[in-house]
This record gives structure tokens, sequence and C-alpha cells, in this order.
């Protein structure tokens, strides 16, 4: 990752953490893939993956904290990206535009962070469903060894 004047270079697979929420950055070129994720203790939890932004988007950023863990935006190069760090200058339209294009329903009634905390939560929860589902199908190896 290479911060010249501003701008914000990553290449790779190189990842980008924005902690302000009043922040937002403009797409300068290449795209990205945007992820949230929950940190805690300074450790960062599960990703998941919301949308990919393109040269031009403006995307938000997200400062979000209940308990003990606080929500990111992760943003992670496709390949190459610039971006513009645009200090203080998100904005409740942008927020909402940002929530239609990931499709997050819940917008209107619990705001942009705290529907994006609750989809995370409610993403990582039907992933570890689907895990201990997937554990309790896999036969016990050792009961078919005879």
């Amino acid at each position: 990752m290479e911060n010249r004047e501003q701008n914000i270079r990553l290449s790779g697979s190189e990842s980008y953490m924005p902690k302000n929420g009043l922040d937002a950055f403009r797409i300068l070129s290449g795209s990205l893939f945007i992820y949230i994720v929950s940190e805690k203790n300074g450790s960062i939890g599960r990703r998941l993956l919301l949308c990919e932004m393109e040269e031009g988007r403006i995307i938000p950023t997200l400062a979000a904290s209940e308990a003990d863990t606080s929500y990111h935006f992760l943003f992670v190069a496709k390949e190459e990206a610039e971006l513009l760090p645009m200090r203080g200058s998100v904005t409740s339209i942008l927020k909402r535009n940002f929530a239609k294009r990931i499709g997050l329903s819940a917008y209107t009634e619990e705001g942009f962070e705290g529907s994006l905390v609750e989809f995370y939560k409610k993403e990582a929860l039907k992933d570890d469903i689907y895990i201990r589902r997937g554990k309790k199908l896999d036969p016990d190896i050792n009961i078919a060894s005879y």
C-alpha cells in the first residue's frame, strides 16, 4: 500500500481499513471489493463481502461499535486501485445509495450503521449454522473403519 499525496494506492490483494465514519473515498482507478469486518481486542474477525465497486464510485465508511466489538469496511483491491480520501465528506445520501446498492433492506428502520451490523451478524450466524450442519453430516471416519 502506498500513500502518496493523500491518495491511497492498493495493488494485488492489498487492503485498507478506514476507521473514521465521517470519511468517504472516491475510486480514481481500478476496482475494489468492499467487505464488512468485525474487530475485537485488535484482531480482525470474519470478512463478509458486500459488493465490488469500480472507478468513479464514492464509498462511505463504516465505524460502528457494539459492546466490545467494532465494525468497519475493508477495501481490497481487485488488481490495482487508487483511492482519494474525502475527509469528513460522508453524507446521508451517500450512505442511503450505498445501502441500496448492496440490498440492505433494514436501512430505513435501523439506520446505516445499525443495519450493517445486523446484516453482518445474521450472515455470520448463517455461516456458523452451515458449518455446524456440515460437520454433523460428515461420517465419523473412526466408526467407518473396522
